[in-house]
């Protein structure tokens, strides 16, 4: 996972700081830590971040397609 990574992914969907580390259930401040350039160690809030924007890149793909196929349909 990179900054950019999650600064996109959040960028693209609209959403918080505060709203992701709510769906997550983790502390606002490991995502801002995060986007500042900290790296911590792997643990359990690096691996939530990871996998919602695995998740959430899968869902924006899909919903991008089915957009476009509407578009040109």
């Amino acid at each position: 996972m990179s900054l950019d990574e999650l600064k996109h992914i959040r960028g693209l969907l609209g959403i918080s700081q505060n709203k992701l580390a709510k769906q997550l259930r983790i502390d606002p401040a490991i995502i801002s830590r995060i986007e500042h350039g900290w790296r911590p160690i792997r643990g359990n809030a690096v691996m939530l971040i990871e996998a919602w924007i695995i998740t959430h890149e899968q869902e924006s793909i899909r919903q991008l397609k089915l957009t476009m196929q509407q578009d040109f349909t």
